[in-house]
């Protein structure tokens, strides 16, 4: 499970907002983690930053997630190589808004933290549970069904990982 930290507003901060008309809501860990699953739900796409020898990479991808906790299933790539050496990870979210309706009507989300792996092999459990509860399997089932027309997807090189993106 992620681990949910609570910021406060300085009083600067507070009358800022307050002269700009953003009202700051009183929030308890319990109530910001439902507004968190609830941003994830209403969005799919995040940027995930790794970084490998001081070189940042930022990478579109596909999320689910169990409570706060975010999933990607992956057949690897660029991002993995440097999360293999590195798994300190950053991540974003956004959802579109007008900068000329409303300035400061931007969302988003924000996570730092620890990547780890789930490899069908090595925690076949572990794997087969969050694909299962992430809803992994049923996209899975889906693409084979209804896109590869039952073609079998390949046992080898096609093998899946998911990354915990947050520890």
């Amino acid at each position: 499970m992620s681990e949910i930290q609570l910021y406060k507003s300085s009083e600067f901060e507070l009358k800022l907002f307050e002269k700009f008309g953003i009202k700051i809501i009183d929030l308890t860990v319990e109530k910001l983690e439902k507004m968190i699953c609830d941003y994830l739900d209403e969005n799919n796409v995040l940027h995930l930053a790794t970084s490998l020898n001081d070189v940042p990479r930022s990478t579109p991808l596909e999320y689910r997630h169990i409570g706060t906790t975010i999933y990607h299933f992956s057949e690897r790539g660029g991002k993995f190589l440097n999360l293999a050496k590195n798994p300190n990870v950053a991540l974003s979210l956004s959802s579109p808004y007008d900068p000329h309706k409303d300035f400061f009507g931007a969302r988003g989300l924000q996570y730092w933290g620890t990547a780890q792996f789930f490899h069908p092999q090595k925690e076949p459990k572990q794997f087969a549970e969050i694909l299962e509860e992430s809803g992994f399997k049923a996209i899975l089932e889906r693409v084979q069904k209804e896109l590869l027309n039952g073609l079998e997807l390949p046992a080898s090189g096609g093998e899946g990982i998911i990354p915990k993106l947050i520890k």
